[in-house]
Formats: C-alpha cells, structure tokens, sequence
C-alpha cells in the first residue's frame, strides 16, 4: 500500500486519507486570518487573538502566569526564565503558517497522506518495478511474488490457518513455497522449458532469482 518510492502499489490507506480530509478543515483555521470557517470557530470558542511579542516586552510578564512564583525554587526559576527572556526580540508583525510538504507552501490532502503512509505503512529499500506493457493483474502479481506475499501452503500456515498438507500440489516432492512453486518444481521447470522453446531460447538452468 505504500508509494512505489517505497516498494508499495501507490495505494493510500483509509486512515491516511481521512487524517488528511480533517486537517484539510484545520488548516483554513491557521491560514487564514479571515473568513466564514475561522469566524465561526471563533464565536463557537470565544477565541482572542494573544501577542506574544507584547507579553514579552511587559517588563512584569509575570502578570501572564496564573500565579506569582511562591517559594525559592520557583523564584529562582523565574528568574532563570527571565534572564533568558532578556535578549530574546520578537516582532509585532502577525505571524503566518507555511506547509513545508511541498513547494507552494500550500496545504494539499496528497501530500499529507503520503506523508502519514510514509510513517505508518511497511517500506523497502527497493522501488516497485512497474511495466506499462503488462496487465495491471501482472503487474500486481508480480509484486506479490517479490514480497513473498502469494497464498502458498507455507504462507496459509505461517499465518495461523490449518493446512492439511504443506507438500505441493503440483509435485507433491517438497513444500509448497514461494522458490519452489516458481523455481524448484518439476511443473515449473517444464514450463520454462516449453516457452524457450517457443520463445527459441535455451534454457539450460534457471536461476532462483530470489536465493
């Protein structure tokens, strides 16, 4: 389900998508400085707009806090805090919210969500090889057999189903795996033989590319 980048299909998760949707109602709240959404947010919270920069150049800012430091500790934290305070400056200009996910610094749902997927989805070090020149059902197969995500025996068992046999259905000599369905068995090798033949081809040994 991850970006192809990331060895996935480019399929965006659900939660991914919904995350996005909602912060895409939040954003016009921190963007925009008018507007219906933000007037509305506003009437509904009682919300007022507080200036940092003023309470910082108050030289008794201390009337921000909900109490007056009480005993030494506090004090001499305040005091800490306020010499650190000293030198800092800050404009009186109204500050601006800028999305650093793409180039506009606009808000956009796609980048979002591919910024979710990319945290919370599995990634591999390796892109999807995607060929424009085969089915998409190929395509998707094919991406499957990489991952070692197909439905063999060994998969349905190591996932908690009951598998009556694990040997192949086909040969029946080993365990229906992956590299033996594809590359081991007698059925396979027979069948890669037939198609270098009509390919014409030879086909002496094929390696296991996954070994």
């Amino acid at each position: 389900m991850a970006h192809k980048h990331y060895g996935g299909l480019g399929v965006s998760s659900l939660y991914a998508l919904n995350r996005a949707l909602l912060f895409k109602w939040i954003w016009p709240f921190l963007s925009s400085q008018s507007g219906l959404w933000l007037s509305v947010i506003k009437a509904i919270h009682a919300s007022k707009d507080v200036w940092v920069a003023q309470k910082s150049q108050n030289p008794d800012f201390v009337i921000s806090f909900q109490r007056r430091p009480i005993g030494c500790i506090e004090e001499s934290q305040f005091q800490e805090l306020s010499l650190l305070l000293s030198s800092v400056v800050l404009s009186s200009s109204s500050d601006c919210w800028s999305w650093t996910l793409n180039c506009h610094g606009d808000f956009s749902v796609k980048s979002a969500r591919e910024e979710i997927d990319k945290h919370l989805l599995i990634t591999s070090s390796s892109s999807t090889g995607w060929s424009k020149l085969l089915h998409i059902k190929l395509n998707v197969f094919a991406w499957r057999m990489f991952l070692d995500k197909l439905t063999t025996r060994i998969n349905l068992s190591n996932r908690g189903l009951d598998v009556p046999c694990m040997l192949c259905s086909n040969c029946g000599n080993e365990v229906e795996s992956r590299n033996h369905l594809f590359f081991g068995c007698l059925m396979a090798l027979d069948l890669f033989w037939l198609l270098g033949r009509w390919w014409n081809i030879d086909i002496i040994n094929f390696i296991n590319p996954f070994f």
